[in-house]
């Protein structure tokens, strides 16, 4: 993996890659590499892309994008800049 001071290198191929192929699969790993380095916005509209681009029946893209967000789990970045939360309440009936 990738340290930070890689992360121009590796959005860029991210990039590339979606522009080149542009599969749900290529915008997935942009939106994946844009959460773990806590630009969740960017990471949530390309996690959306790749549902939209044919990967709502994938387990991991509709975890990333339906579960997480709506949720309500509360994601800010900690140590070292990396994403750090915790769990919505889970309700009782």
């Amino acid at each position: 993996m990738l340290g930070r001071s890689w992360d121009q290198v590796a959005e860029h191929a991210e990039r590339r890659l979606v522009e080149l192929r542009g599969t749900w699969q290529n915008l997935y790993g942009l939106g994946l590499f844009h959460k773990t380095r806590g630009r969740f916005e960017d990471g949530r509209h390309a996690n959306q892309r790749a549902f939209d681009s044919g990967g709502a029946e994938d387990e991991s893209a509709l975890w990333n994008l339906k579960i997480w967000m709506s949720m309500g789990n509360k994601i800010e970045l900690r140590r070292f800049g990396l994403p750090e939360g915790r769990d919505a309440p889970a309700d009782h009936d």
